[in-house]
C-alpha cells in the first residue's frame, strides 16, 4: 500500500559436532550407552551427568544440541529433567530412554515437549541413534525456518511501502512498520479496523474480494482511506489471494 498524495542453543549440523547431554545415575547403564551410541553414530560426543548438580551445571553452559534422559533418577525424574531443559533451551530435543516408565508417562511427557520415547534396551540402539538424527534434523530446518521469518520481518520493516495480511472478510492479522505508520495503526493487529469499514467507497473490499475469485492472480484499485484522526487519504494498493500457515485462505496485500 502506497500513499499518492524462547534462547536457543548454537546451530547444530549433524555429524561430529553433535554433542549429547545424557541424564542417567545408573554408572553401568551411562557406559554402555556412551559405547554403544559412539558406535552406532560415530564421532557424536555424549556427556554424562548423574546429579541434580551436574545437571544445572550442564544447562548453564549449553553445550548441547539434544538430551536424553532416564525416567527414574535418585534425586528427580525424567518429566523434571524435560522441563528443565524445555523451560531453558525450548527448541532442544528431549528423548527419554527408559525402562522405568509407562504409557501414562510418556503421553505426559509427550504433551511435555518429549521428542521421543525409547524402551532401555540395547536393540534398541539404532532406534535412539535415528532418533537422535531425527530429531536434529527437525531443529535444524525449524532453526532456518526462523531464521527467514526473521530476515523477512526485517526486509519488510525496512520497506516504505505499507504491507498486509487479511482474511477475506477483511480483518487485518498482520501489518509492518510503515503501514501502521500509513493508516495511524495502534501497536496490536487485535486493536485494527477491519479493512471494509476503512474504505469511503461502499462495498469495495467485497467487490476486490470477487476480483480475486474469479481466478485474477491480483487485483489493484484505488482506495480513499479514514485515518484515525479522521482525514481521508488516497490510496494505491494491489491483493492477491495466498494460503497461510494453518492452510486457510488470506489475502496478501502492499
Amino acid at each position: 500500500m502506497s500513499n499518492n498524495a524462547s534462547t536457543d542453543l548454537p546451530p547444530v549440523m549433524l555429524g561430529p559436532s553433535t554433542r549429547v547431554l545424557y541424564v542417567e545415575d545408573n554408572p553401568d547403564d551411562r557406559l554402555l550407552l556412551t559405547r554403544d551410541l559412539s558406535r552406532a553414530m560415530p564421532g557424536i560426543s555424549v556427556a554424562s551427568v548423574s546429579s541434580q548438580q551436574e545437571f544445572e551445571q550442564a544447562l548453564g553452559t549449553g553445550q548441547f544440541n539434544v538430551v536424553i534422559t532416564d525416567f527414574a533418577l535418585g534425586w528427580g525424574d525424567g518429566l523434571k529433567i524435560l522441563h528443565g531443559v524445555k523451560t531453558r533451551y525450548a527448541s532442544c530435543p528431549v528423548i527419554m530412554y527408559t525402562c522405568s516408565g509407562n504409557e501414562e508417562i510418556a503421553v505426559t511427557a509427550m504433551k511435555g515437549g518429549l521428542h521421543d520415547y525409547i524402551l532401555k534396551n540395547r536393540n534398541h540402539i539404532p532406534r535412539l541413534a535415528d532418533s537422535i538424527r531425527a530429531a536434529l534434523s527437525r531443529e535444524e530446518m525449524d532453526r532456518q525456518l526462523r531464521a527467514t521469518r526473521t530476515r523477512l520481518s526485517w526486509l519488510m520493516n525496512s520497506l516504505e511501502v505499507g504491507i498486509f495480511s487479511a482474511t477475506p472478510a477483511g480483518d487485518m492479522v498482520n501489518g509492518n512498520r510503515y503501514l501502521k505508520q500509513l493508516l495511524q495503526l495502534p501497536p496490536a493487529p487485535a486493536q485494527w479496523p477491519r479493512m471494509n469499514t476503512l474504505v469511503s467507497q461502499p462495498n469495495a473490499w467485497e467487490e476486490l474480494m470477487v476480483a480475486l475469485n474469479t481466478g485474477r492472480q491480483s487485483v489493484s484499485a484505488e482506495w480513499r482511506l479514514s485515518l484515525a484522526n479522521g482525514q481521508m487519504r488516497w490510496f494505491q494498493i494491489k491483493v492477491a489471494l495466498a494460503i497461510g500457515s494453518g492452510g486457510e485462505t488470506m489475502v496478501e496485500g502492499i
